[in-house]
């Protein structure tokens, strides 16, 4: 997948702290670099390169170029591209180095909903889908057909009831 524009910022709408970490970049991002797009309003190419189960685990970066990065790696890039010490963070990318950064991470990540209640960061209500191309949310199940004890379809149910039977 390959597309104009800046690095997705894609994030669990659902959680306060994680909408006020892309508030954070938001606030630091001169440039425009990166588009943040809550998970639940994701466009369906970009669903079909990423599960709901790993988009609600971790924070991802989508670039231009179609690279997926999620996690520590995702979080070490966002830092690289606002600028805080580039080197350093290129640096940090690399095995062994990225482990530390993935551990630390994953533990934040799985406490983010007890930080979010215990700080009060109550996430905004989710905002229309920003991009032009988004289909229906990535956690929304498809609206299940009309059915009923008479009919078994929506199509059967606009011919009406069958007639009943002499008793």
């Amino acid at each position: 997948m390959s597309r104009a524009g800046p690095n997705l910022l894609v994030w669990d709408g659902a959680c306060g702290l994680c909408a006020a970490s892309v508030k954070w970049v938001l606030g630091r991002d001169r440039g425009g670099l990166f588009l943040p797009v809550p998970y639940q309003n994701l466009p369906p190419e970009a669903q079909k390169q990423i599960s709901v189960q790993a988009l609600d685990r971790a924070i991802h970066v989508v670039t231009p170029e179609g690279q997926v990065l999620r996690g520590g790696k995702a979080v070490l890039f966002i830092g690289e591209k606002l600028g805080y010490y580039p080197a350093l963070l290129r640096w940090w990318r690399r095995s062994p180095l990225v482990w530390a950064a993935e551990v630390a991470y994953w533990i934040v990540a799985r406490l983010r909903r007890p930080f979010s209640q215990v700080c009060g960061l109550k996430p905004p209500p989710l905002p229309p889908t920003p991009l032009p191309e988004a289909g229906p949310p990535a956690n929304e199940a498809p609206p299940a057909p009309e059915t009923s004890a008479w009919c078994g379809t929506s199509a059967a149910c606009q011919e009406g009831p069958p007639d009943r039977p002499a008793q």
